[in-house]
């Protein structure tokens, strides 16, 4: 396919519709530098595109372009608002952040656009929320009879949950 819209682009440089599906088809393969380079020229000439700027934020993305691509979703907030909540939920959870992930998926689905992607990567967030986080605490106490003790703890935390402390090992010193 690229090998044919390359060839027809030869023939025909001015025809946008072929070179934004070279863009797509390249992306697609892998070639993110070559499309992005291709989307550079598409947006710039039309840039009243929403659909054009969108997939251009998500190649950005697909790029590793986390921030650029969040800045080139930030203008089109207002005219795709649901499938820009979704992207930025696809950049935060590419990005390790989880909870704004989980933000924006919701509101990509609340604001109702049918989104499928936005309502699975929602559930997907939901179902790992209980899942367990172990950070070691360590305390030092004294008893009133000048017994000191030293006590070392495993803390088990739940992500939208309360802490729960259990003792892994106590050690007494005289």
């Amino acid at each position: 396919a690229i090998e044919l819209y390359t060839a027809q682009l030869e023939r025909h440089p001015e025809d946008a519709a072929t070179r934004r599906q070279l863009a797509r088809t390249l992306s697609w393969s892998g070639r993110l530098r070559p499309a992005l380079a291709l989307y550079d020229t598409l947006v710039a000439a039309a840039p009243h595109d929403i659909e054009l700027r969108l997939e251009h934020a998500s190649v950005l993305a697909w790029d590793g372009q986390l921030t650029e691509s969040a800045r080139a979703l930030r203008p089109l907030r207002s005219v795709a608002p649901a499938r820009v909540e979704r992207l930025l939920g696809d950049l935060h959870r590419w990005g390790g952040a989880r909870a704004a992930a989980a933000r924006h998926y919701r509101a990509a689905a609340l604001l109702g656009d049918g989104d499928e992607h936005a309502r699975a990567g929602a559930a997907i967030l939901a179902d790992e929320t209980d899942g367990v986080e172990a950070l070691p605490t360590f305390s030092a106490m004294q008893d009133s009879d000048r017994f000191n003790q030293r006590r070392v703890a495993v803390e088990a935390r739940r992500r939208h949950g309360l802490a729960t402390e259990v003792a892994a090992a106590v050690i007494h010193n005289d």
